[in-house]
């Protein structure tokens, strides 16, 4: 019988999905523990993915750091012994393209599997599936309710909503819709919901991506009761002060004249009346002394991040370029050239820096953000070897996390399968370890009882 974890386990962060990047510094110092998924020849001291410890032989670590991550092109999820840099085990059978893994609680995670109509519950003490949550389509995210009591899950092959019961584990509510999948233009790939997002422990908002809407729901009804048009789909919304803010995603067409630029909009909600009104929008394409390499055809935009100084977002779109952005007048203060499939931001705040994740290029830009109008380049780290072009995969995950004290930053070179440290004294890849033959996209983080609190959002999600 496997030996249970008890320990209270805290979330850090979703690391993700998805997504997260290659596995050498740029010049191959460092610690690699290159560990094999299963069997095979291994590098001394490493452990082996396949010859992890049996279920009876597991101990919890009294500073335990451990990470989640699912194999988008198999069934099967690696947890990761942080502090070793090793595979501690392999959970196999997880259901088909396990792509976003969720911390949903101190005891369980949920694997979500994109290409399969389930998803499957981990307990964190004996990291083993103890349950599965069946479907009616294939999920696209999760997010946990103010309260903690109910998980808001959208759809991927629907743009539908249900509430599952984290305590149960069981669908509590479900059929929150109002229109059936079209066919998608915009950026966002094919996803028939944006991520989903709590107002308050009654009301939520859908983000229809079929129809290009921002839909307010209830729980105690399946339609909703308002829904705000947008000039193409949003990726996700997030919340600074009282105001709320969404990412255009943008819109591919044949032509500059059939495309639409990507952007952000300010609304506002009234939860009382039900309502949702738009305050202010502007795209990309708007902005004067744009880059020579804009196209809006092929430009979009993927996530926002507002600066520590509380005042600056951060929206970086495909091409590469980083526009910073006044959150009250949507002034444009700063633009910076990162890299190719500019997808997330990542601030560290007591170093004045902010790290990329360039989803098709083979480094990270680190940043000095110290003055949000002057940013500075400060390095491009290479991370990943393989080469995007043949496959047109990422190389670089959707999620990543920084330590409480801001010694190391962690993420997943996805295409070469490997997760690392960067060690942020240096900024150089430290450490390292290979998922052989994976596909990682999206992770969780956690630590136990006597590790350091830490950050509790869901920073880089796709």
């Amino acid at each position: 019988m496997k030996l249970d974890r008890r320990i209270k386990l805290k979330p850090i962060c979703a690391l993700i999905t998805l997504a997260l990047l290659a596995g050498c510094d740029s010049n191959n110092s460092g610690s690699d523990n290159d560990v094999l998924s299963a069997g095979g020849d291994r590098t001394p001291g490493a452990n082996n993915g396949g010859d992890h410890k049996p279920d009876n032989e597991k101990e919890a670590s009294s500073s335990e750091k451990r990470a989640y991550y699912g194999d988008y092109s198999s069934n099967r999820a690696f947890v990761i012994d942080v502090n070793k840099m090793s595979i501690d085990t392999v959970i196999e059978n997880t259901g088909q393209g396990p792509y976003e893994t969720d911390q949903v609680s101190e005891e369980f995670a949920y694997v979500l599997n994109r290409d399969d109509t389930n998803i499957n519950v981990v307990s964190l003490h004996r990291d083993k599936i103890v349950n599965t949550i069946p479907l009616s389509y294939k999920p696209r995210s999760i997010v946990k309710s103010p309260n903690n009591k109910f998980g808001l899950l959208s759809g991927k092959s629907e743009p539908w909503a249900s509430l599952i019961d984290l305590r149960s584990h069981e669908i509590n509510i479900d059929g929150f819709k109002d229109s059936d999948y079209q066919k998608i233009s915009d950026f966002g790939g094919g996803n028939a919901t944006g991520h989903p997002f709590w107002v308050n422990d009654n009301q939520f908002l859908l983000l229809d991506r079929t129809e290009n809407t921002i839909e307010l729901y209830s729980k105690d009804g399946l339609t909703p009761s308002a829904k705000l048009p947008t000039s193409s789909s949003v990726h996700h919304v997030f919340k600074i002060e009282n105001d709320y803010f969404a990412v255009l995603e943008g819109k591919r067409g044949s032509t500059p004249e059939s495309s639409m630029s990507p952007g952000l909009i300010k609304f506002s909600i009234d939860p009382l009346a039900g309502t949702l009104n738009l305050i202010k929008e502007v795209l990309l394409s708007n902005y004067s002394d744009l880059p020579e390499n804009f196209v809006s055809s092929t430009w979009g935009a993927h996530h926002a991040t507002l600066h520590p100084d509380g005042k600056s977002i951060y929206l970086g779109s495909y091409e590469g370029n980083m526009f910073v952005i006044n959150k009250d007048n949507f002034n444009l203060i700063d633009r910076f050239y990162a890299g190719l499939g500019l997808g997330h931001v990542a601030f560290v705040p007591e170093r004045n820096i902010a790290i990329t994740t360039n989803h098709y290029a083979t480094f990270k830009t680190i940043v000095d953000t110290t003055d949000p109008a002057n940013n500075k380049v400060i390095k491009n780290l290479e991370v990943a070897q393989a080469d995007t072009a043949a496959t047109g995969k990422r190389l670089q995950s959707h999620t990543s996390h920084t330590d409480p004290n801001e010694k190391y930053f962690y993420s997943v070179s996805s295409l070469d399968g490997v997760f690392y440290s960067i060690n942020l004294d240096k900024l150089e890849i430290e450490k390292k370890v290979t998922l052989k033959n994976a596909y990682p996209l999206m992770g969780a983080f956690v630590i136990d009882e006597e590790g350091l609190p830490g950050n509790h959002e869901h920073i880089n999600h796709l």
